[in-house]
């Protein structure tokens, strides 16, 4: 008579404490981007710089294509705050499926003269 008490009485007390989730509203992932109908020159360089990045255990977890972004960001910054790399050119290391050393060269150019770009006469 006890085990059954204790069984029933166990049974109950888990039966009782479930949680319910409910979900309301669900969320979508929207590619937005900027979009500027101006013009600009694109003032590139003569000299081709070089940059070697040694990548930290932290950031060699965030995936290829954004270490490399952020090499060229670092490049950019270290040779005279260019706002683009024309011509980029990456030498990867890799070491035990981990990325260990970027070296990127390229020819950093910056934008100059912004104007308001002229409507298509005939796109509408």
């Amino acid at each position: 008579m006890k085990k059954l008490l204790i069984t029933l009485l166990l049974g109950a007390g888990l039966c009782s404490c479930s949680t319910y989730v409910s979900q309301t509203a669900t969320s979508l992932g929207i590619a937005t981007g900027i979009k500027s109908y101006n013009e600009a020159d694109l003032i590139v360089s003569s000299s081709k710089i070089s940059y070697t990045m040694i990548v930290p255990k932290k950031d060699a977890k965030l995936g290829y294509k954004k270490v490399h972004e952020k090499a060229v960001a670092l490049a950019l910054k270290e040779n005279g705050d260019a706002d683009v790399l024309v011509a980029p050119q990456y030498a990867t290391s890799i070491k035990r499926h981990r990325i260990r050393k970027i070296v990127v060269t390229g020819y950093p150019a910056t934008y100059k003269n912004f104007t308001k770009a002229t409507p298509c006469p005939t796109c509408k």
